[in-house]
């Protein structure tokens, strides 16, 4: 009897999920040695394993890196990290960070703030 085994299925098992031979021959039903066989014939590279695992924006659910044109180094760093944002979000959230920031600045500076904002209203009253 022979067993076919679709190559995306390979890859989802042994670079997706990362399993080992042995592992993906218990989920698939077949010998380590199939497994292998298939592997070497479709030339997958499990050491790329970073290559196949799709990265997605914690907020919009955009896929980031499509084609995979990041380098290894910067595609596994994205992998590790745990909030990986797209461009867009990470502008919406850098700026909701810092009108958090300021907004504690300003509630533990209230004196100091409201003498600055005193000191802008005369400065524009004298400059209209």
């Amino acid at each position: 009897m022979r067993v076919d085994i679709q190559k995306e299925e390979l890859i989802d098992l042994l670079c997706v999920q990362r399993l080992t031979l042995e592992q993906a021959a218990a989920r698939l039903g077949v010998h380590k040695k199939t497994v292998w066989n298939y592997k070497k014939a479709y030339a997958i590279d499990s050491r790329l394993w970073w290559k196949y695992q799709r990265l997605f924006c914690q907020e919009c659910g955009e896929e980031i890196d499509p084609e995979v044109k990041f380098e290894e180094g910067k595609r596994k760093r994205l992998l590790k990290k745990g909030k990986v944002l797209c461009d867009p979000c990470k502008k919406e959230d850098t700026k909701k960070k810092d009108r958090e920031r300021k907004r504690i600045y300003r509630e533990n500076n209230r004196d100091e703030y409201n003498k600055y904002m005193r000191e802008l209203q005369r400065k524009k009253a004298k400059g209209e």
